[in-house]
């Protein structure tokens, strides 16, 4: 809420009484016409299109890359959808997020995030490797002549 405006002249007598609310208002309108004829005005209406959301199939108008209709329902469906899968550093290509192995150490089946992955958790690699460090400085010892 703006106050009035009161103007005096210098010997201190009140001139006029000016309502500021209704002067900021015109103001305010001025200014958005004005901004709505430039050239970031008429981009920022352009780019706005209809887009359907791929969840709840409304349509709705959004922007170019927009993916769903922006309800807190759509967007925590499209957060899990995009866990499930993650673009491979290789090809680019979508992946299962998750990969099923099964431990060299103690045979357990785990899901893990890599394709490459062979233990279940730090635990067995530690006991892996250290067994087959064990067992080559054996060999190696035996070999030598030990």
């Amino acid at each position: 809420m703006i106050h009035d405006i009161k103007i005096f002249n210098p010997k201190g007598k009140l001139l006029k009484v000016i309502n500021g609310q209704k002067l900021m208002d015109e103001k305010f309108a001025d200014i958005a016409e004005k901004l709505g004829n430039t050239i970031w005005g008429m981009s920022a209406k352009k780019f706005k299109s209809n887009i359907i959301c791929p969840i709840c199939k409304r349509e709705v108008e959004g922007r170019a890359n927009q993916k769903t209709c922006g309800s807190p329902r759509c967007l925590r469906e499209r957060v899990k959808v995009r866990l499930r899968y993650v673009i491979s550093p290789k090809d680019g290509k979508t992946m299962p997020y998750k990969y099923k192995i099964i431990c060299k150490e103690c045979g357990k089946r785990e899901k893990k995030q890599s394709e490459k992955a062979k233990y279940c958790s730090k635990k067995c690699a530690n006991k892996y490797t250290g067994r087959i460090n064990r067992k080559k400085t054996r060999e190696m010892r035996l070999s030598i002549g030990g």
